[in-house]
């Protein structure tokens, strides 16, 4: 790892085919160790430990290095796994969001591979980016908890009633890093979803109503990427 971050640190980076100091394989062979072990190592705190060493002889920023080093590291073990069979690679993409260690990514991508062909994942996969657009061009309005007082169609009370009855249950599963539970549990908003967007007019003209229903939507986000970022399933 110190052989890694120090060739990092000065912009000695494998580029095609061209990896003089084996870097690549040193990566593979670390993963390979440490998944072995079952050891629950931050990357974070591997690279800031490594990077640590090299000290005055970098002539990269260490910000700069620190990315791409776990970058570095990050596709290493995508590759590692997609050639296992073990995950398809817009799982490992969506589950990388919440990268913290190998053993827990594994995990993460395994469950979500097993679940992502089915029509419902499919489904939030969809809603979830449309989710995500909407947002994008509102997200300044949708600050704030939503009043259910405002609420004029079946659709959207339904939908904010699952929100309700399942965030406390995918929460505790992603504590428990429990995700085939919690992608089960995500599947279930594929229904109440799919009514909203064909039922519901997101953009009202009435601006009240239209922020609320814009603060339901962050909020499923919210609790959705907890999981994984569906944006990456394809």
């Amino acid at each position: 790892f110190d052989t890694i971050a120090g060739a990092f640190s000065i912009d000695m980076i494998p580029t095609g085919n061209v990896d003089p100091y084996g870097l690549r394989r040193n990566a593979i062979g670390i993963i390979n160790i440490i998944e072995e072990a079952g050891w629950r190592i931050s990357l974070d705190k591997l690279t800031e430990e490594a990077l640590s060493l090299v000290g005055s002889k970098a002539t990269v920023a260490k910000a700069i290095t620190a990315e791409k080093v776990k970058n570095f590291f990050i596709q290493r073990h995508k590759q590692l796994l997609i050639a296992r069979g073990e995950v398809e690679a817009d799982a490992y993409d969506a589950a990388a969001a919440g990268f913290v260690d190998f053993i827990g990514q594994r995990n993460r991508a395994v469950a979500l591979t097993a679940a992502k062909n089915s029509e419902s994942f499919k489904s939030i996969a969809q809603s979830f980016k449309r989710i995500n657009n909407i947002l994008k061009k509102s997200d300044e309005f949708s600050e704030g908890t939503v009043n259910t007082a405002l609420f004029e169609q079946d659709e959207e009370k339904k939908l904010y009633s699952t929100l309700e009855e399942l965030a406390n249950t995918i929460n505790s599963h992603v504590k428990d890093e429990n995700w085939g539970a919690a992608t089960d549990v995500l599947i279930r908003f594929a229904e109440p979803l799919a009514d909203f967007f064909d039922k519901v007019m997101v953009n009202a003209e009435n601006v009240e109503i239209r922020n609320n229903r814009l603060r339901l939507l962050a909020g499923l986000r919210n609790l959705f990427v907890t999981v994984c970022d569906l944006v990456e399933i394809i």
